[in-house]
């Protein structure tokens, strides 16, 4: 299934020049912007929470671990039609480390603001399904990207109240 949902993806790339650059642009391109209105957006009017910046920085470095430590091949290094829009080496695949950090951030800031918040979630969502359109990522590799962005943020979330709910009673 995995295979067959990658092909699906995959089809897209190589249709037309205009499309593969709008697919190229949304996969290595798109999360620089969206890191950069991340940053106005806490220094305007997030200062004192800038450290929660931190949450997808932590599930990146996460996710580099269990590339290494699982060494899924990428889908341009196992499959031999793969119609590739984006260089990438030919590293471990799971999870996808963009996903991760993408579906972190758009969590970090979904908590302080719903309506942003949905903005940086489709943002996400469309960088991770290029990067499959791309090429570099199976869908598994996205699906265990949104799921431990989720699980990390959750974790310092949690902990986080546990503190702050601590202080409060001292």
């Amino acid at each position: 299934m995995n295979e067959s949902l990658f092909y699906f993806f995959n089809s897209f790339a190589g249709q037309s020049l205009a499309l593969d650059r709008l697919i190229i642009f949304v996969a290595d391109y798109l999360g620089w912007v969206v890191l950069g209105w991340a940053l106005i957006y806490f220094l305007l009017f997030r200062r004192s929470e800038m450290w929660l910046l931190f949450i997808p920085t932590v599930a990146w470095l996460v996710s580099e671990i269990l590339q290494r430590l699982t060494a899924w091949p990428r889908p341009f290094a196992y499959l031999p039609d793969v119609q590739q829009l984006v260089e990438h080496v030919p590293t471990g695949s799971f999870p996808s480390s963009h996903t991760t950090f993408f579906f972190a951030l758009a969590l970090v800031v979904y908590t302080l603001s719903r309506k942003l918040g949905h903005w940086y979630l489709a943002a996400a969502l469309l960088i991770c399904l290029a990067r499959v359109v791309a090429g570099v990522h199976w869908p598994s590799d996205i699906l265990g990207g949104i799921a431990l962005g989720a699980l990390v943020s959750a974790i310092f979330f949690l902990i986080h109240n546990l503190l702050t709910s601590r202080q409060v009673r001292l």
